[in-house]
Formats: C-alpha cells, structure tokens, sequence
C-alpha cells in the first residue's frame, strides 16, 4: 500500500498545531488572570503610594533582576534541550547550586556597603529593604529554574497558578498601605512562586540525588558552556535596555520620575505580559521538541509573528491614542505625565512585544555568539544616548525618545536577522 507522507506530515503538523494552542490558551489564561489582578488593583495602589516608592519599587526589582541573571550562570534555559531527563535535572543542580553561592556573596557585599550603594543609586528612601534584594534574587533565580523544569515536563497549568497565586498573594500585601509595601509584597510574591514551583517540581527534586554526579555537572557544564559565557552577557545587555536604565534614571533624574517612567512601562508591558510571555515559553518547548525532530520552524514562527502583530498593532494603537484619559482615569490626575512617555516609548516596546517570543529561539539554534553581538551593540549604544542626552539637557523626554528611536532600529534588525537563520536553518533540513 502507498503511504501519502504528504497527508501524514500535515496530519501531524495540524496535531502539533492543535496542542500548542491549548497548551498557549492554558498558559495565557493563567497570565491573564495573573496580570488582571495588579492591573485591577492599580487604581488602588497609585492613590496608596506615591510616584517615588513605585521608582524605588522598579529600581529594587532591577537590580534584583540583574543579580538573578548571572547567579545561575543562565544554565536554566537549557533545561528544556537534552533529550534525557538526568541531563536536565544536572542543570538543575548546577543552577541551584550557582544561585545559592552568588546569592550569598551579594548579600554579604550589600550588607557591608549599604550606606554607599544607597548614596550611588540616590535612593537613600530605600532603607533597609536593600538588605531583602539578594534574598529576593535567589527567589528569583529558583523560579526560573523551576520553570524551564515545568516547561520541559509541560506541566502548563501548574505555571498558570503559581503565576495567580504570585500575583493575589504580592497585591494582598501591597494593599496593605504600610511603609515599604510595594517591596513586601514584591518579595512575598516571589517566594509564594517559588514554594508553588518546588512543590509542582518535587517529583523531579527527589530525583536529584541518584540523577546528579559531579560527571554529570561537568559534562553539562562543558556541553552548555555558551549559556554562561555567552548567554548570561547577553542576557545582561538585554537587562541594560530595561534593568539597567533604571538605576541611571534613579541616579540622573530622581525616584519620582522612575516611578513615571516604571507605570509607563508597567502599563504598555502589560498586554505582552498577558499575551507575549505566555505564547513565548509554549514556543520555547515546542520549538525545541521540532528542531530536534528536524522539523522546520519557518513557518510556525511566520504564524506567531502575523498573530502577534495583529494583537499588538490593535492593543498599543489604543493606549498612544486614548493615553491622558487611561492614565487621569485609571490612575489619577497626578499620573498624567505618564501619557507622554507612552507615546515615545510606544513604537518600540510593540516591536519587543512581537519580537519576544521567539528569543527563544537563539538558544536552540546554537547561534548566541551571533545574537549577542547584536545585543551588545545595540542596547549599549542605546542605554549610553540616553546617559549623554541625559546629563547634557537635563530632560528625560528627549532622553526616552533618542533611546526608542535606537531601540526600534535595533529590534527590527534583530527579528529580521532571526528569521533569516531560521528560513537558512529550515534549508539545511530540507
């Protein structure tokens, strides 16, 4: 009997279709629960707090963040690739362990120089929460590793409500009112997170000690060795463009433009966070599990992209349009400000909308060398305009706008350059 490969390969790509709808449905739902709920209460907590704790709260989270990133050695994301389970909880461990040592040097180092870290980034008002940030970097860290676990497993519905239960928990107390709320409740969120993860993982934990060798860790340390060495400082000059700048806006302007500037953004990040983080990590795995059957990913990513576009282009178009009145109403009269950021920063965080889920991507090709040389330039180059500009007018507008044009120039050439090694990667299988 003649088979029709034909019929059976599209067969197979509508099922793979089918399951990562549903498995993107599962996880955008979670995220969009998880977002409604500081989104809804946001109202609320703008007339609860002053402009000044939200810069202190995004300058907090920032550095947190930055810290996060190297103490993992960003072995995390590679995770989700070995076709084995023991060489992915060997990750594991290397993570964990990397995370636990950095995490601790940092905490000792904030501990001895808290005085002059606090003069450095002028944000004197943080106090003592700064002695949380390497405590909550290591939360920080155990959830990402937990979550590329999660991922791998495709265990989507676990992520959906650790992502809830972060956010009811994290708004619950910042509802609270108290002195330092914002960062409580940030620093609660990240460990009720990270508790739902362990547990949601714990199959996988008690595998650990008959999984993980020291020939194991080495093996996989030598085999991703690109992930510390060039995906960390990738990653990092990605976390320049965001993380980075805030400590520069904290340090150039003062605590009250950072917390502008962090509702701005905070507001137009919100439908990539609802949408966008939720469809890149079911890609993530999708992805992955098709480039390792030698399938191409052309055309899943054309798909991604077209959907994407139509979302953001629809979403971002009402908030440049209608942004006095969402922010006078939504926030107060004492936010309106934030209408002039929105519409400077506008173009370019649509493109990072679109452009996010398939960063992924750089990972699984094996081209971070390639991409982070791209990264490097163009968020330096950015982040350092915005310090020039900055320091020689004084005003944060033209400082944002200078920093948006670079920063739109730069992601469209780096979602053009990424589709281009897909289609070449796609001809190679073919």
């Amino acid at each position: 009997m003649k088979v029709n490969w034909h019929r059976l390969k599209k067969e197979a790509n509508r099922i793979q279709a089918s399951k990562f709808s549903k498995n993107s449905l599962l996880l955008i739902g979670g995220t969009a629960i998880s977002q409604l709920i500081p989104i809804g209460i946001s109202p609320l907590l703008t007339r609860i707090y002053t402009p000044k704790e939200f810069g202190v709260l995004a300058l907090f989270v920032s550095i947190a963040k930055i810290i996060s990133v190297f103490s993992t050695g960003r072995y995390e994301p590679a995770i989700v690739l070995p076709k084995k389970d023991k060489e992915a909880l060997n990750l594991m461990a290397i993570s964990l362990l990397f995370s636990a040592v950095i995490s601790l040097v940092v905490g000792m180092i904030v501990f001895v120089f808290q005085t002059e870290i606090l003069s450095l980034l002028n944000v004197q008002s943080m106090g003592g929460w700064l002695l949380c940030i390497a405590p909550a970097a290591f939360l920080m860290s155990v959830v990402q590793v937990f979550y590329y676990w999660l991922t791998r497993k495709k265990a989507f519905s676990s992520m959906s409500f650790g992502k809830v239960f972060q956010a009811a928990s994290a708004g619950g107390v910042q509802l609270g009112g108290y002195n330092g709320g914002l960062i409580a409740g940030n620093v609660v969120g990240q460990f009720i997170i990270a508790a739902k993860y362990f547990v949601s993982s714990f199959q996988a934990i008690k595998l650990l000690p008959n999984s993980v060798s020291k020939k194991g860790i080495k093996e996989n340390m030598v085999r991703y060795k690109n992930f510390p060495l060039v995906s960390s400082i990738h990653r990092f000059f990605d976390l320049l463009q965001s993380n980075v700048l805030v400590s520069v806006i904290s340090s150039l302007f003062s605590s009250a433009v950072l917390g502008f500037y962090s509702m701005t953004t905070r507001t137009l990040l919100a439908p990539a966070a609802l949408v966008g983080s939720a469809v890149g990590n079911v890609f993530y795995q999708k992805a992955a599990e098709l480039y390792q059957s030698k399938v191409p990913l052309g055309p899943l990513v054309k798909k991604i992209l077209l959907i994407l576009s139509l979302l953001g282009i629809v979403g971002f178009g009402i908030l440049f349009i209608a942004a006095e009145s969402v922010f006078s109403i939504a926030f107060g009269d004492e936010w309106v400000v934030c209408a002039t950021y929105t519409r400077v920063l506008a173009p370019w965080l649509l493109l990072n909308f679109i452009s996010s889920p398939i960063s992924g991507l750089v990972n699984i090709l094996g081209k971070q060398k390639k991409f982070f040389i791209i990264s490097a330039i163009g968020n330096t180059i950015a982040v350092l305009l915005f310090l020039v500009v900055g320091t020689v007018v004084g005003e944060i507008f033209w400082s944002l706008l200078v920093f948006s044009a670079v920063m739109t120039v730069y992601t469209v050439v780096y979602v053009v350059t990424i589709y281009s090694t897909i289609i070449a990667s796609d001809k190679a299988i073919l």
